[in-house]
């Protein structure tokens, strides 16, 4: 009984501390898909398995309600200094805020429950804990018990001396250069499949998050030069303490580092609790998708000049036919030439506003791996947009500028005796433009917007994660079970045993 008040009294200070913790830490997300097929058009992905719920139970209450109770569990673990699980204990704190009850039943299986204030009897039934003679200004009822269950947050401890690997009984009174490594495996992983509308769908592996503080007693009589990696050191006196906030997802690992003389060790103490992790606000759906309307115009823009090239090389080819109709026909593809020149025009100005939309994308670590390929893409397009109206090489084919056509247009039509030769020239060129759409948009436009789709639906999925780990949060409130309608929350206070 006085073990465990004292137990009690310390997870009392580790919750008051862990939790100005968790008021400085921040929250959002960064998530990632694991691939996924692309629909047509972006959809909004969602998280079509939700968490599951903890345990609960209907009871029948002999008095009271149980809107009117309030449970708390600490799980309180003693760790092998190798972070095995020697034994749990689970302290259950019951509030009652309005009427007492004198009996309760608890849906739980514990093993060698006690009641730990007060007269009441704790015995262990077929369906659960039944509490009997609780007194009726008894507000606040404590009991535990031991339990088997494995927890949600596995811990493994490793040691080494000088290097190597050593057993943490072996490590006692030795010296030399020690570094610990306290790894902490989420064990609450479920599939989910992050889907939006149409055939896009992502399946991964979702868990409850967990924040896990990590922290140890260092005297400075026989510990120094001590490096606690990503976690941090405060000095108490003669004590150094050496803490670590994890968010293992499903792993995380506190590394320290130290020199020892005559090494001995407290213990390692964690606690553990469901809590979201700080991330980065998901944001940039919007803008992509303002960004995937304008490549839509703008292949559609291509695809009435490729329409009109086509058009161009019939009307060249039956201009051969006779010279009565050449000098229309001519006129025709000069004013034509005129009307490309403007649209391409137009497509590259578009096309720079969306290289510089996309170069901020891709300085940003969350989208970068998406952004670089479809900026690369982009300022590939550029070359072929830039060749398409000043001239260059484009797929092993050498094409003149737009204004050449027009100019041999012109020519031709000053004179019937070079018309024939003008009209097959032009012809040539016209069926290279026709080809060198064709190639921006299957090789550029449409690699593009797929890129920004998956961009799309990297986000939306990233959000659908975001909903489905707050739902496991809110949803993880109990560690055994509770009763139908009980409010509670549960905490984990691990201590490995000392070296």
């Amino acid at each position: 009984m006085k073990e465990e008040k004292n137990l009690k009294k310390h997870s009392n200070k580790v919750a008051i501390s862990i939790a100005v913790v968790l008021l400085l830490a921040g929250g959002g997300l960064y998530a990632a898909k694991e691939g996924g097929w692309l629909p047509d058009s972006p959809a909004i992905a969602h998280a079509t398995s939700a968490p599951e719920k903890q345990c609960e139970q209907q009871v029948a209450f002999r008095a009271g309600n149980p809107e009117a109770v309030a449970k708390n569990e600490t799980v309180y673990v003693k760790l092998q200094p190798d972070g095995q699980v020697k034994d749990t204990t689970v302290v259950n704190w019951l509030h009652f805020s309005g009427q007492v009850p004198s009996d309760f039943d608890d849906p739980i299986k514990l093993d060698r429950p006690q009641a730990l204030n007060g007269p009441f009897k704790v015995r262990v039934g077929s369906e659960g804990i039944y509490l009997s003679g609780i007194e009726a200004d008894a507000k606040n009822v404590f009991y535990s018990g031991h339990t088997a269950q494995p927890l949600p947050v596995e811990v493994q401890i490793r040691y080494y001396l000088n290097g190597q690997p050593i057993e943490a009984a072996k490590l006692h009174g030795k010296s030399g250069e020690v570094k610990m490594e306290v790894q902490v495996h989420n064990r609450t992983g479920r599939n989910a499949v992050l889907a939006g509308n149409g055939d896009y769908a992502s399946q991964k592996t979702l868990y409850t998050p967990f924040v896990t503080m990590v922290s140890l007693d260092l005297p400075v009589e026989k510990f120094s030069e001590v490096d606690p990696g990503e976690g941090s050191i405060t000095v108490l006196g003669e004590t150094m303490k050496a803490s670590w906030l994890l968010f293992p997802y499903p792993d995380a690992t506190a590394t320290l580092t130290m020199k020892a003389e005559n090494f001995s060790l407290t213990g390692v103490s964690l606690m553990a609790q469901p809590q979201m992790p700080p991330l980065p606000e998901v944001t940039g759906a919007e803008k992509l998708m303002e960004m995937d309307k304008g490549l839509e115009e703008m292949d559609h823009a291509l695809a009435q000049v490729e329409q009109g090239s086509q058009e161009l090389v019939g009307g060249q080819s039956r201009l051969q036919a006779g010279l009565g109709t050449i000098k229309n026909g001519l006129n025709k593809l000069v004013a034509l030439h005129q009307g490309q020149e403007k649209v391409l025009q137009g497509v590259l100005g578009i096309h720079n506003l969306i290289i510089e939309s996309v170069k901020p994308l891709a300085d940003n670590p969350m989208l970068a791996e998406r952004a670089k390929p479809l900026l690369a893409a982009l300022e590939q397009e550029q070359q072929l947009l830039s060749a398409l109206a000043n001239g260059g090489r484009v797929q092993d084919h050498d094409l003149p500028p737009l204004s050449a056509g027009q100019a041999g247009l012109e020519q031709a039509a000053g004179g019937i005796d070079q018309l024939s030769q003008g009209v097959q020239a032009s012809q040539e060129g016209a069926q290279k433009l026709q080809n060198g759409v064709a190639s921006i948009r299957s090789q550029g436009v449409a690699p593009m917007r797929a890129g920004v789709q998956a961009s799309i639906q990297e986000l939306n999925a990233g959000q659908a994660q975001i909903t489905w780990m707050e739902q496991a949060v809110k949803d993880y409130t109990s560690f055994l079970g509770k009763p139908k309608g009980v409010k509670s929350q549960v905490q984990f206070v691990m201590q490995t045993e000392e070296i």
